[in-house]
């Protein structure tokens, strides 16, 4: 398996997913989560990031998605493996959500 670090535009399009699923009761996370994945393939093709078919997957991207809900319920839900970068990342949602929305933005319109 070819280990490739998040990148921050990565990180704010699955925060944005988490918290976007929390607005709705009948929201299709797994067909979000899916497609975050094939976009997130595409950017890796489009930038020459070498990596294999685990790269980005489904399955990979709900424990990512647990992550963050521990994160966001302070401990109370979720995984507790969260990374700095995603730490840093639901802060930015909650603190400067403007920059957060434009960084979510740039990376919908590109990928």
């Amino acid at each position: 398996m070819i280990k490739v670090e998040w990148s921050i535009e990565e990180m704010v399009a699955i925060v944005a997913i988490y918290f976007k699923s929390k607005l709705s009761d009948s929201y299709e996370l797994k067909e979000e989560l899916l497609d975050l994945s094939k976009r997130l393939n595409k950017r890796a093709d489009i930038l020459g990031i070498e990596h294999d078919e685990k790269y980005r997957n489904y399955n990979g991207m709900k424990k990512m998605f647990e992550n963050i809900r521990y994160i966001d319920s302070n401990g109370e839900k979720g995984l507790s493996g969260a990374s700095l970068l995603m730490k840093e990342v639901v802060g930015l949602y909650h603190s400067n959500n403007y920059v957060f929305e434009q960084i979510a933005k740039d990376f919908n319109e590109k990928y």
